[in-house]
């Protein structure tokens, strides 16, 4: 085969394997093994907290990543405009509670959504969250350290739930 056929016969293969490789993540993802893989070993490295400042450190930090996840079109089939957090950053315990309820609504909120994970939510369901989170809502400084914590966690599950989209441009 002449190198100028194996340069066009290229592209084509590669858009077509990545076309079968969404087509595989997709039907997987009907059947709730496959939603998104982030590629990091978690989306979310800051330590977990312990009081007011290191709280305040990870809340702000897990509001910024969880958005750019939800923005991702790589890790989603279209993003999620509808649940990003749009609180300020926490600068303190009230704020701060503020920032962390606000999270869980939103994290809860797009785990069960449908269109940026194939069709389903969260780890299969389409009517509720199965890593939705049950700890309590933030009210003072151990309240919010837990819930922190826990989103982190949880923010870490779902993001390594599953395979991401190849997007092939330029072919």
């Amino acid at each position: 085969m002449s190198t100028r056929k194996v340069s066009k016969l290229i592209p084509k293969t590669v858009e077509a394997m990545a076309e079968e490789y969404n087509s595989l993540v997709t039907g997987l993802g009907a059947t709730g093994v496959l939603l998104h893989y982030e590629e990091s070993a978690a989306v979310e490295a800051t330590a977990d907290c312990t009081d007011l400042a290191t709280a305040l450190v990870l809340a702000n930090s897990l509001k910024a990543n969880l958005n750019t996840h939800m923005a991702s079109t790589k890790l989603h089939s279209v993003a999620d405009t509808t649940n990003p957090t749009t609180e300020p950053d926490a600068t303190d315990q009230t704020t701060l509670n503020t920032l962390v309820n606000a999270i869980k609504d939103d994290i809860d909120a797009h785990q069960i959504l449908a269109a940026p994970h194939r069709g389903i939510g969260g780890s299969g369901s389409v009517t509720a969250a199965p890593i939705a989170q049950s700890v309590a809502d933030a009210t003072d400084l151990a309240t919010s350290v837990a819930l922190t914590n826990a989103l982190k966690a949880q923010v870490n599950l779902h993001v390594q739930s599953g395979a991401q989209n190849i997007n092939v441009t330029g072919t």
